[in-house]
């Protein structure tokens, strides 16, 4: 059996394919992994929807209430770049559902390596969508691995090593751990710069 995990589930395609920024991305993305065959050399894993209480780890009830119960809803924490869509509800609790599906499956060793190609999302803010994106999954994500147990009793915790390739800096993910107090993670945002482009880059050396 396969130590590659793939996180997959025709709900979670046909809500991530709803995606206003990407439409339609998600269904071509997981029709050419079919097509080549590569989904039979993985371990295909099915999420499952999150809880409300799973995604109030870190996101604010205010947020929630309007994603999940009033999508169609103009508010202040849908800006212009994340408008609703009929979907909303069900994008967020599956994809936040597959990126905790894709950590736990770490965590128990179901599998050593595992792929989520409709997550990533690393401008979602605690209480605000940002950037395309509706929800911190990515933060979530690294939140369940933080909390593994330590290999031994009384051994020293997990530490985590977060790699971000984007064209855009991974602001909301580094933000979300910049005030740790044990420091666990360590997040490396390697994006894409050009000499006219100055509004990907941080204003700092994060």
């Amino acid at each position: 059996m396969s130590n590659v995990g793939y996180i997959v589930l025709p709900e979670l395609i046909a809500a991530s394919s709803q995606l206003p920024s990407n439409k339609k991305r998600s269904s071509a993305v997981h029709s050419l992994i079919h097509a080549f065959g590569l989904s039979k050399c993985v371990k295909v894993l099915c999420p499952l929807r999150v809880s409300y209480k799973d995604l109030a780890v870190y996101h604010t009830c205010e947020y929630l209430d309007t994603v999940l119960l009033t999508p169609s809803s103009t508010s202040c924490v849908l800006d212009s770049d994340c408008p609703p869509f009929p979907l909303l509800p069900a994008y967020v609790e599956l994809v936040a559902g597959a990126a905790l599906t894709a950590a736990q499956a770490l965590i128990s060793n179901t599998a050593q390596i595992t792929i989520c190609w409709d997550g990533g999302r690393h401008h979602a803010q605690k209480g605000e969508a940002a950037g395309f994106c509706y929800i911190a999954d990515c933060v979530l994500a690294l939140m369940a691995l933080k909390r593994t147990p330590p290999c031994t009793p009384g051994g020293p915790k997990p530490r985590i090593m977060y790699i971000d390739l984007d064209l855009h800096f991974s602001n909301a993910v580094s933000q979300a751990f910049a005030s740790s107090r044990v420091p666990q993670i360590l997040i490396i945002s390697h994006l894409y710069y050009h000499s006219k482009v100055t509004n990907h880059c941080p204003p700092t050396d994060s």
